[in-house]
């Protein structure tokens, strides 16, 4: 792995979620690569040559080639997991509206604030402002998910558990 995609992992922190509230908010800038272009075309069959021909990108009215979309909203995930709640998050609902391109070889700061956090008994709710930007603060990404966090965990409840505590 090189120096520049070991920079993008984000360590899992092991543990228990952590209760958030209005405001909170986290963070993470990864360098989108030319390589995790082509493994996110090979794994999704997105390959289109805006993302994957040079010769393409080049004569396209971004003027090189760009990320997929989809990739970049893909960083969220890692910022509420490892950085914001932790684990046991559950995506409920994720909305994206792709404001402008991101070419590849950018840095993309990927950026998670609790706008409302319902905490119940059996679960906590968090409705989140999700946002990506490039290195000159031009947003790339805007939109809102819904995250749940269940109280039990992500542990499988069945009656032998119930009985034995």
């Amino acid at each position: 792995m090189s120096e520049a995609d070991q920079q993008q992992v984000i360590p899992l922190k092991r543990g228990k979620p952590v209760r958030r509230e209005t405001g909170d908010v986290a963070s993470n800038t990864v360098i989108i690569t030319e390589r995790m272009v082509k493994i996110y075309g090979a794994l999704t069959g997105d390959e289109n040559p805006i993302h994957m021909d040079k010769e393409t990108g080049r004569k396209s009215i971004f003027g090189s080639n760009i990320a997929h979309g989809m990739l970049v909203g893909s960083l969220f995930g890692p910022v509420i997991v490892n950085k914001l709640i932790g684990p046991g998050a559950i995506y409920r609902k994720q909305t994206l509206e792709f404001e402008a391109p991101v070419p590849i070889g950018e840095a993309v700061k990927a950026t998670i604030t609790v706008i409302e956090a319902k905490h119940k008994e059996d679960k906590s709710v968090y409705i989140l402002k999700t946002e990506c930007f490039l290195g000159d603060d031009t947003r790339v990404i805007t939109g809102e998910a819904i995250i749940i966090v269940l109280a039990a965990g992500l542990k499988k409840n069945t009656a032998e558990q119930q009985q034995t505590g």
